[in-house]
């Protein structure tokens, strides 16, 4: 059996491991919500804006201060809560328990979705 924390996984083990693929494109909810061509809109300009800010200082900000001047005002932008479908959580402690893994952590940010919230 495999026991370590989340922060001993890299991506290529938990694809491994879990038999999974990380998917490109394949949110188009979320590809037109970051196409921004011919549209202008206040919420629009604002994600103009983050995405200048992110390019700018990218390379320069650390973890913190990325979470801090761009994944949060970005979150803010949407609705991530919405009862019984989904719902956003952050620093929350998670365990996957499996008959071969058993791992567990700290999750920064994550959005469950299903029935099991109520």
């Amino acid at each position: 059996m495999i026991t370590k924390s989340f922060k001993e996984w890299d991506s290529e083990e938990i694809e491994k491991t879990f038999g999974i693929t990380r998917l490109w494109n394949t949110m188009p909810e979320l590809n037109e919500l970051l196409d921004l061509t011919g549209i202008n809109t206040p919420q629009n300009e604002k994600y103009e804006e983050l995405r200048e800010w992110l390019y700018l200082n990218a390379d320069a900000w650390n973890k913190d201060e990325l979470k801090m001047f761009f994944i949060d005002p970005l979150l803010s932008m949407i609705k991530f809560y919405h009862l019984p479908y989904y719902k956003a959580f952050t620093q929350r402690t998670m365990r996957i328990k499996t008959d071969t893994v058993d791992s567990k952590g700290e999750v920064e940010f994550f959005v469950g979705v299903g029935f099991g919230f109520l």
